[in-house]
């Protein structure tokens, strides 16, 4: 597979990443099993980078991802999950949400850490809450090795 860098964080990922939001049964019912098996298809076939949401299912993708990935070795594949939107129309970018929203989904997913961790959908919170509370929870949160890297998403 070949790999390119994801600008300038050092990190040599996939051309080709696996989004796990199918397997939150956001487009059509998928069966836990299934969801596993394809993970580990995925990574198989060296598409190593992974990025998943609790707004995916909601929580269900996480859910299977950290049941595929309980028996991989935590060095073979980057991860990335979000915080912020957990449903269509709900939305928590305070500290305290923040940090929760990573607790679980860092035992969701059967792990310590998480490569990346970004804040999703950001214009649904206004510039200020994103600078004075977002932002230094964020870094509160990587200084204490929860997460490698940290971006801000726009939906749209």
């Amino acid at each position: 597979m070949k790999t390119r860098h994801l600008g300038k964080t050092g990190l040599q990922v996939p051309v080709l990443g696996f989004g796990t939001s199918p397997l939150g049964s956001m487009f059509s019912e998928v069966d836990e099993q299934d969801g596993i098996r394809t993970v580990h298809e995925v990574l198989d076939l060296s598409i190593n980078f992974i990025d998943t949401a609790p707004l995916y299912g909601p929580l269900k993708a996480e859910i299977i991802l950290g049941k595929a990935l309980k028996d991989v070795p935590r060095d073979s594949y980057l991860l990335s999950t979000k915080a912020g939107r957990y449903k269509w129309t709900e939305y928590d970018f305070t500290s305290e949400g923040i940090v929760l929203s990573l607790e679980e989904s860092l035992q969701r997913l059967n792990t310590d850490y998480v490569d990346i961790f970004q804040l999703h959908d950001i214009e649904y919170t206004s510039l200020e809450e994103v600078a004075e509370i977002c932002i230094p929870t964020l870094q509160r949160l990587k200084q204490q090795g929860k997460f490698v890297f940290t971006g801000l998403q726009v939906f749209r």
